[in-house]
């Protein structure tokens, strides 16, 4: 095949060789540019914006936490079931609880399908002025930036 490719170069003549080697060259750099610079600059750029948002996302849950920190604990403990207040605080914040199942007098079991880190961290702070504290805690991180999660909130003692 070499020797096919070598004679094939001979019979060309100088200019058509040099018009062959050009060509070769453009399209040498057309595919180093679309097929490997342009899609890593896409890559990077892609990266850079997910690491822009896991930061705010990180210094919203921070901002929350230390207002949850700074606020004051509610000293009295609610008549109402637990069950009612976390039906009622999350109607007021906007959320569509998949499960609120009492656990006992004094702790309910919560499944919320999804829901944005900073009003979910705003909806305990609410609950956490009720006299209801999370027991346990599980988040899970869905693709469309929101957090599907399953908690069990109990009464503060």
């Amino acid at each position: 095949m070499m020797d096919g490719i070598g004679r094939y170069w001979e019979e060309r003549s100088g200019r058509e060789r040099m018009l062959l080697a050009i060509m070769g060259t453009l399209l040498a750099a057309t595919v180093l540019w679309l097929g490997i610079w342009r899609p890593g600059v896409a890559a990077r750029d892609a990266a850079q914006l997910r690491l822009i948002a896991a930061a705010q996302a990180r210094d919203d849950v921070a901002k929350q936490l230390a207002v949850l920190k700074s606020s004051p604990q509610r000293a009295a403990v609610s008549s109402i079931a637990p069950v009612e207040i976390v039906a009622v605080a999350a109607q007021a914040i906007g959320f569509e609880l998949s499960r609120n199942a009492a656990e006992g007098a004094d702790r309910v079991a919560v499944e919320i399908a999804s829901a944005r880190t900073p009003a979910f961290a705003q909806w305990l702070a609410a609950l956490g002025k009720e006299g209801l504290i999370a027991d346990q805690v599980q988040m899970t991180p869905k693709s469309d930036g929101t957090l599907s999660i399953a908690l069990v909130l109990k009464r503060a003692k």
